[in-house]
C-alpha cells in the first residue's frame, strides 16, 4: 500500500512539472503563418490574350488569370492549406471568351468558375458587373461555382453579406436571411488562429440596373450590416478580415470602405475592388489605427496580398501587405490546358465570323481635335439602336418610337495601327477593339445649357502639346466625348480658359439657349456619373440627377433582358454592320460632324483690342504667367504699377528663386503678395528704399525708375553716351539707364525727342519694357 501510494506521489509531481513546461516545448508552436491572396475586376481576362489582336496571338498576352494561378501554386507550396484565396467579382462581364460562353453557351460550365474551381479558391464574392447579364445569366455561374468537388475541382464558398432576401428584408424589418442562403461570413482556421472572412456586395445595383436583374434581393446598408455580425464574428474568431467589391472611397454611394473602417475597430485587414486601385491603402479606424486595405488592380494585373505571422501566446501579429505585379508572370500550363478549348471556341465559333465589309478606311488619327469617320460611325449607331424602331419591346408607348437628336461618345481608343476599321472584311472579334466596353445606351432628355456644359468638360481635356498644338492623350480619350447630330455643330476654343471654351453651338443653323430642349442618347457608364461629366454639370449651375428615371426616352438594356443581348454597344455595332452590309454592299466612312478646333486671339483681356500698340506683349506676358489682369478678364492697361509689382513681375521672371533673408525694409511685412518678391530685388541690387527703412511698396512707378531697375538687372553695361532724350540730363541718375534701353530698342521715347522720365510708369508700358526681359537669351 505504501508503495503504490508512492508511485502515485511520483506520477503527481511528473504531471505537475510537465504542466508548467511552456506550450512551445511541448511540441505546440508559438507562432502561426498564414497568408490571404485576392483578385478582383478580372473582366474576362481569364486567359492570357488580347483579343483585339489577331488569334495567332492567344495566349500570350502579360496578363490573365492563367498567369496570376502560377503565383497562387507557389504560395501553396510555401503556406499550404494556411492560404486562402478570394476574388471579388466583375469577373465574367468585358471579354470575349466569357461573354460568349454567358450568351451562347450557358449550359456548358462556365469558364471563369471553372478556373477558380481548378485554381482553388476560396472565396468569390460577386460584383456589380455579374448583374448586367441578368440573373439566368448570374445563376448559372453561381451553381457551376459551388457545385460539388470532383477529382480536379473544388467548390467555392459565395458571400455578400448584405445582400438579403426580399421577401423577408426590408428598411423597416430584417430578419437577416441572405440572398439564396450563403454564409454571410466564414471561419477559416489557420492552425487553431480562427480567421473571421465577411464578404460584401456593391449596395449601388439598384441604380446600375434594371430590377429584373436584381430581383429577390434587398441591399442591406454595409455599415448596419457589419455592425449586426460584428459581436459574432469576435466570440468565434481571432481576427476579422473584410472581402468587399467597394472602392474606398471615391464615390460616397458605392465606395464605402474608408467609412466602415473609420465607424469600426475590429477590422484586422481589407480588400478593396470595383475602383481598378492598385494600392495598399492605410485607413484608420475609429481609435486611429491604420487598416491596411488593398486593392488589387484590374484585368489579372496584380494580386493583393496579405502575410500574417500570429503569435497566438501573446493574441498579436505582424502583416505584410502588399500588391504583387503579375504582369508577364509565367503561364500555370496546367490551368491553360483546362481552358485551351474554351479558348479555341470562342475564337473558330464566334470571333473570327465574318459580319460585314468596309468600303473604305477609318482612320485612327486625330480622333480628338477633329470629326472623324469613326466617331461619328459610333454615334450613328447610338442613334439608331436608341429607339424603339422594332417595337418588340415597347409597342404600346409611342413616346420611345423617334430616334434622338443628339449622341453623345468617346473616341474610346486611338487604336495602334493607321487605321480603326480597314478596308475590307469585317468580324465580329474586331468589334471588341473598336468598343471595349460592354455599354449599353440611354434616350434622355437634357436641355440646351446641359448640352453646353457637357462639351464644356469635355474640351478640358485637350492640351497643348510641347509644339503648342492641341492634342488628347491616349488616356484621355476614352474621357473626352464628342457630341454628333444631324445639324448640330459648335466650335472649342482650346485656348480659353477651362469652362469658357465652347463657342457658337448651333441646331439646324439657330444659336443654342439655354432652355433648349433635346433627346440624346448617352451611354450607362456617364448616365450613373462616370467620368464625372454629371459632377462638372452640377457644378455649374445645372441640375443633373444620375440615373434620373424621369429623363429615360428609351434604354437599350431594354433589349439586353430578352436573354440575347441586343442592347448591348458591340451587339448594336455588329447589327448596324451586318445591316448596312445587307442592304449596301457594306459601311462606308463618312464624316458629317462639323464641329472643330478653333485658334481664337488667345487674349483674356476685354480691354486690350487687337489693333493697340501693346496687345502683344500683354498678351505674351500673360500667357506666359508673368502679368496677370485686375480682373480674370480686364488688364487696365493705362493703370499704374507700383514698387511692389514691379519687384514681382521681375521675380515671376527670375522663375520665383528661393529667398534666403527677408527685406530689410519696415514696410515690407510678412505674408504679402510681394514679400518674397522684394526680398529677392533687394538681394539682386536690382531695387533700393525710397529710405533706407522704407521701400514705399504702394507707390508708383516712374518710366525712369523701371527703366534703371531693369539696367540694374542686365549688370549696369558700359554706355558710350548717355545723352538720349531732351529732356534726360547726362549726369541724371538714370541717364545711363535710358541711354542703354534706347539703343537696344527697349523703350521710345512719349515724343521723338522726350522721355518723360518722371512720368509715371502704365501697365501697359512695364508689358512691353519687361517683355524685352523674358525674350532676352538665357
Amino acid at each position: 500500500m505504501k508503495k503504490t501510494s508512492r508511485i502515485l506521489a511520483v506520477l503527481l509531481t511528473i504531471c505537475m512539472v510537465l504542466s508548467m513546461i511552456p506550450a512551445v516545448l511541448a511540441g505546440e508552436k508559438e507562432t502561426v503563418d498564414f497568408a490571404f491572396l485576392v483578385t478582383s475586376d478580372l473582366h474576362g481576362q481569364i486567359y492570357a490574350t488580347d483579343y483585339t489582336v489577331a488569334a495567332d496571338k492567344a495566349g500570350t498576352y502579360n496578363r490573365g488569370l492563367t498567369r496570376v494561378s502560377s503565383y497562387i501554386k507557389e504560395m501553396r507550396t510555401e503556406y499550404g492549406e494556411n492560404l486562402y484565396v478570394a476574388d471579388m467579382g466583375d469577373t465574367i462581364q468585358g471579354a470575349p471568351m466569357t461573354y460568349y460562353y454567358a450568351f451562347n453557351k450557358l449550359e456548358e460550365e462556365q469558364p471563369a468558375m471553372k478556373a477558380f474551381r481548378t485554381i482553388g479558391y476560396d472565396l468569390w464574392v460577386v460584383g456589380n458587373h455579374e448583374f448586367n447579364y441578368g440573373l439566368k445569366i448570374l445563376d448559372k455561374q453561381l451553381d457551376d461555382l459551388t457545385a460539388p468537388a470532383t477529382e480536379t475541382e473544388k467548390p467555392v464558398d459565395v458571400c455578400m453579406a448584405n445582400y438579403l432576401k426580399a421577401e423577408t428584408n426590408n428598411d423597416k424589418e430584417k430578419d437577416w436571411a441572405t440572398w439564396k442562403d450563403y454564409a454571410p461570413y466564414y471561419i477559416k482556421d489557420f492552425d487553431g488562429v480562427k480567421v473571421a472572412v465577411i464578404g460584401f456586395g456593391n449596395p449601388n445595383i439598384p441604380k446600375w440596373d434594371i430590377p429584373s436583374n436584381w430581383e429577390g434581393i434587398y441591399f442591406a446598408d454595409i455599415i448596419e450590416t457589419y455592425k449586426h455580425y460584428e459581436a459574432e464574428m469576435l466570440e468565434k474568431a481571432d481576427m476579422i478580415v473584410v472581402v468587399a467589391h467597394s472602392g474606398i472611397g471615391s464615390d460616397e454611394g458605392a465606395d464605402f470602405m474608408e467609412r466602415l473602417v473609420a465607424q469600426t475597430n475590429t477590422i484586422d485587414f481589407a480588400f478593396s475592388g470595383h475602383e481598378h486601385g492598385n494600392q495598399v491603402y492605410k485607413a484608420k479606424n475609429k481609435d486611429g489605427k491604420e487598416i491596411p486595405v488593398l486593392q488589387p488592380y484590374t484585368k489579372a494585373r496584380a494580386i493583393s496580398q496579405v502575410k500574417v505571422t500570429y503569435n497566438k501566446t501573446e493574441k498579436t501579429y505582424e502583416l505584410t501587405p502588399e500588391n504583387v505585379n503579375m504582369e508577364g508572370y509565367k503561364l500555370d500550363e496546367d490551368l491553360v490546358k483546362v481552358l485551351k478549348p474554351y479558348e479555341d471556341a470562342t475564337w473558330k465559333d464566334y470571333m473570327l465570323n465574318k459580319i460585314g465589309v468596309a468600303k473604305g478606311d477609318y482612320p485612327a488619327a486625330n480622333l480628338g481635335t477633329a470629326p472623324s469617320a469613326f466617331v461619328d460611325l459610333i454615334n450613328t449607331v447610338q442613334l439608331w439602336g436608341a429607339y424603339d424602331r422594332t417595337g418588340k419591346n415597347t409597342p404600346d408607348d409611342k413616346t420611345d418610337d423617334t430616334m434622338a437628336q443628339l449622341s453623345i461618345t468617346a473616341p474610346l481608343t486611338a487604336g495602334e495601327n493607321a487605321n480603326l476599321i480597314s478596308t475590307g472584311d469585317i468580324h465580329l472579334g474586331d468589334m471588341f477593339g473598336l468598343y471595349r466596353f460592354e455599354n449599353w445606351f440611354y434616350q434622355i432628355k437634357m436641355s440646351g445649357e446641359e448640352v453646353h456644359q457637357w462639351l464644356e468638360f469635355a474640351a478640358t481635356k485637350i492640351q497643348l502639346d510641347e509644339d503648342d498644338k492641341p492634342t488628347v492623350s491616349s488616356g484621355d480619350l476614352t474621357y473626352y466625348d464628342i457630341i454628333y447630330g444631324d445639324g448640330f455643330s459648335y466650335e472649342i476654343d482650346y485656348r480659353a480658359a477651362a469652362g469658357s471654351r465652347i463657342k457658337n453651338i448651333t441646331y439646324k443653323g439657330k444659336e443654342v439657349k439655354a432652355d433648349d430642349k433635346f433627346t440624346v442618347v448617352v451611354n450607362n457608364y456617364r448616365y450613373n456619373g462616370g467620368g464625372n461629366y454629371v459632377k462638372w454639370l452640377n457644378d455649374h449651375g445645372c441640375e443633373f440627377k444620375a440615373n434620373d428615371p424621369d429623363r429615360i426616352i428609351y434604354s437599350t438594356q431594354f433589349d439586353m433582358i430578352q436573354g440575347e443581348d441586343e442592347g448591348q454597344a458591340r451587339t448594336l455595332l455588329t447589327r448596324y454592320i451586318e445591316e448596312q452590309t445587307k442592304t449596301n454592299g457594306g459601311i462606308t466612312p463618312k464624316i458629317d460632324s462639323t464641329w472643330k478646333l478653333v485658334d481664337i486671339d488667345p487674349n483674356p483681356f476685354t480691354d486690350v483690342k487687337a489693333d493697340a500698340w501693346y496687345h502683344d506683349y500683354v498678351v505674351d506676358m500673360a500667357l506666359s504667367g508673368i502679368i496677370k489682369g485686375i480682373t480674370p478678364t480686364t488688364f487696365e492697361p493705362e493703370g499704374k504699377l507700383t514698387r511692389a509689382q514691379v519687384a514681382v513681375l521681375l521675380y515671376r521672371i527670375a522663375g520665383e528663386p528661393e529667398v534666403e533673408k527677408a527685406a530689410s525694409f519696415e514696410d515690407v511685412k510678412a505674408g504679402k503678395f510681394y514679400t518674397d518678391a522684394v526680398a529677392w530685388a533687394e538681394a539682386e541690387g536690382l531695387v533700393k528704399g525710397v529710405s533706407e527703412k522704407e521701400f514705399a511698396p504702394e507707390d508708383n512707378v516712374t518710366r525712369a525708375q523701371l527703366v534703371t531697375i531693369l539696367y540694374r538687372h542686365a549688370g549696369e553695361p558700359k554706355v558710350e553716351k548717355a545723352e538720349s532724350f531732351d529732356d534726360v540730363k547726362a549726369d541724371a541718375y538714370y541717364a545711363n539707364a535710358i541711354a542703354w534701353a534706347k539703343e537696344l530698342g527697349v523703350v521710345n521715347g512719349m515724343t521723338e525727342k522726350t522721355f518723360e522720365p518722371d512720368g509715371l510708369c502704365t501697365r501697359a508700358q512695364a508689358a512691353k519694357i519687361l517683355s524685352f526681359k523674358v525674350a532676352e537669351p538665357k
